[in-house]
């Protein structure tokens, strides 16, 4: 697995702060993102293959997970290991 050397998030304004995830799995949050819609926009099929690029807590997973079935892969991958 390639890992790169990058910046502390708080060195660098882009990254999220991994401290800061369980923001990320807010109750109010599939209000707003509407995570349903999102993967039916994607249209996916059972056997699929789908990644996450920059997954962060992995919020998406499951949906991806039930859009592509037991035979499909997600891949969840993030530039910080400590998401």
């Amino acid at each position: 697995m390639f890992v790169s050397s990058l910046p502390a998030a708080e060195d660098h304004p882009k990254l999220f702060d991994p401290q800061r995830a369980p923001v990320l799995e807010r109750s109010d949050r599939e209000t707003w993102q509407q995570p349903e819609q999102v993967v039916k926009a994607l249209g996916l099929k059972p056997g699929q293959a789908v990644a996450d690029v920059g997954t962060g807590s992995g919020y998406f997973l499951p949906w991806l997970s039930r859009a592509v079935g037991s035979e499909g892969v997600v891949y969840g991958v993030d530039v910080q290991p400590e998401m």
